[in-house]
Formats: structure tokens, C-alpha cells, sequence
């Protein structure tokens, strides 16, 4: 009894489908995995509907009152964080 040895073309077309199998699981896994990594360092809230800010007194970078009268009339960005804390300097 003897096998038939699969032909040339059936051999890289099998191969190419392979090929393809291989690379399409790859993105999917990698797209999946950056998307994990991405929810993991993003942490921030869209808030609805603006919030009146309560009143309140800080001092700016160089040394002038900064109150909630700052943020009237645009979009803000506010970070609060320790900038020399170990957990800072990590991320540098």
C-alpha cells in the first residue's frame, strides 16, 4: 500500500492558509492584549454635565491665587499628584 505524496500546489496552499490562520490570530491576541494595557494606564472621568466647582484657594507655579474663576469659559484638565513621590519619578 502506498500514499499519494500531496501535490505542490495543495502543499503552499496549505501552508498559505496556515500562513494567514497564524498572522490573523497574532493581531487579534496583540489588539486584544493593547487593549488590556491601555484600560490598565488610562484612569480618568468625562463628567456629563459640568459641576459648579465649590469655592476654594491654591496657589499657582508662581505663587499667585488660582481659584475656580480659572476654569470659567473652557474645557480643563485637572491633575492632582505628588511630583516627588517615588511613584512620580517611576514614570519620568
Amino acid at each position: 500500500m502506498s500514499l499519494r505524496q500531496p501535490s505542490p500546489l495543495l502543499r503552499r496552499l496549505v501552508l498559505a492558509l496556515g500562513a494567514v490562520v497564524i498572522l490573523l490570530a497574532g493581531y487579534i491576541l496583540g489588539n486584544q492584549y493593547a487593549r488590556q494595557r491601555l484600560e490598565q494606564q488610562v484612569s480618568a472621568q468625562l463628567l456629563e454635565a459640568p459641576r459648579t466647582l465649590p469655592a476654594f484657594s491654591l496657589a499657582d507655579t508662581d505663587g499667585q491665587a488660582f481659584g475656580p474663576e480659572a476654569f470659567t469659559g473652557h474645557w480643563s484638565f485637572v491633575y492632582f499628584g505628588c511630583i516627588d513621590c517615588a511613584d512620580s519619578r517611576e514614570n519620568v
